[in-house]
């Protein structure tokens, strides 16, 4: 099993999933996309939009032009128990 630790956090255009940060954050994560992936980078880790294709909208990252480099979360266990046809069979 691999685990990989990081920090997630909101902002006004998604999740942004900060994986590989050198050290815990001494201040609350705040601000809008750009301020995240921002943030995440200057602490030594590896920006990732979480979630990017959610059934729920205020989860669904929008930042798509927001400058790089950043990744994309490909697989989400919510996300696809969130999917329709799933889970009410």
């Amino acid at each position: 099993m691999l685990v990989l630790v990081g920090a997630e956090l909101s902002t006004p255009a998604g999740h942004v999933l900060g994986l590989g940060l050198d050290r815990d954050p001494s201040f609350r994560f705040n601000g809008d996309g750009l301020d995240g992936l921002e943030d995440v980078r200057d602490l030594g880790g590896i920006p990732f939009a979480a979630h990017p294709l959610s059934a729920r909208s205020d989860l669904r990252w929008t930042g798509w032009d927001l400058p790089g480099p950043w990744g994309i979360e490909l697989l989400n266990g919510d996300s696809d128990a969130r999917a329709p046809g799933r889970g009410s069979s």
